[in-house]
């Protein structure tokens, strides 16, 4: 099977922002268009005949609105439309016990997932991959590990992973493997697995306040890498006088689902300004907001 191209449909990303929530009593044609645009730009996407949109979740704070939806398919785009699971459910944890209930997170974000790689710090990168896959982009993906070489699509291919002494990672030669999805997966699983707090930020450019986007991330951690925490922006709305509010969604320490936090004490209304993003975590020693350097490559 070969990696097919996923193209995002730009009327049917006009039409998302005018239906905040449709469910299966609804078979309108408008509908239709939007669960097909999410069946199609998020192959992951499995709740039947009902959508769960951030426009639909919240209200908007008075005088602010979404943004425009560019006319090209970029990572940004892609991640402000992330679909939401409903609002009854809570977070589980790779285990299988519940973290949090619905009522203590503002609500979870629907990216299934199994196993205990999907930590706080490796869900960017699974995001990241997804998007990579379904628009073609599988060769620009690059994931910097704990320690060693670069992690690469096309390396994984032709290469075998391994370890040296000390755990740094190589890769040495080895016979040429098929590029289907299936292998693909494989290797974002051992990206996940591969990386940390540290890594994330390596794999990554530095960016000022006012670049902050969609699928940008708020990444704090120590000086080992192994302990920190990732916030990633999910969307953002704007006011007439210029202010601006962000939605993030995170996930735990140990794997869990991935979810929008509560971060104000109110579920229902998530959005917050950079500051209280900044101040969510303040244990560690490093804290800055960052965005892929894949992005940079394939947004050019």
């Amino acid at each position: 099977m070969k990696i097919i191209k996923r193209k995002i449909i730009v009327t049917t990303v006009i039409i998302i922002f005018s239906i905040p929530f449709l469910s299966n009593a609804e078979r309108t044609e408008e509908f239709e268009k939007l669960y097909e645009f999410y069946k199609m730009n998020y192959n992951f996407y499995s709740i039947p005949d009902t959508v769960f949109t951030i426009e639909g979740e919240f209200e908007l704070p008075d005088g602010y609105q979404h943004p425009q939806i560019s006319n090209k398919s970029n990572y940004s785009d892609w991640v402000s439309l992330f679909p939401l699971w409903y609002k009854l459910k809570g977070v589980g944890n790779w285990k299988g016990q519940q973290k949090f209930k619905a009522e203590e997170i503002s609500r979870a974000i629907h990216l299934p997932w199994i196993g205990p790689s999907f930590r706080d710090f490796a869900i960017p990168v699974r995001m990241l991959g997804e998007f990579c896959l379904q628009n073609s982009y599988h060769n620009s993906i690059a994931i910097e590990p704990k320690a060693g070489e670069l992690m690469t699509f096309e390396k994984w291919l032709s290469h075998k992973p391994a370890y040296d002494s000390r755990g740094n990672l190589f890769f040495k030669p080895s016979n040429q493997k098929e590029a289907t999805e299936t292998e693909y997966y494989r290797f974002l699983q051992f990206c996940m697995e591969n990386s940390n707090y540290r890594s994330l930020a390596n794999s990554c450019d530095l960016i000022e306040n006012s670049q902050v986007q969609p699928g940008d991330m708020f990444i704090s951690f120590d000086d080992t890498g192994k302990k920190g925490a990732v916030l990633i922006i999910l969307h953002l709305i704007f006011s007439n006088s210029g202010d601006t509010l962000y939605l993030v969604g995170t996930g735990c320490e140990l794997a869990c689902d991935f979810h929008i936090p509560k971060i104000k004490g109110n579920r229902n209304n998530p959005w917050v300004t950079l500051q209280e993003i900044k101040t969510v975590d303040t244990t560690y020693e490093h804290s800055q907001f960052y965005r892929f350097k894949t992005i940079n490559q394939f947004n050019k």
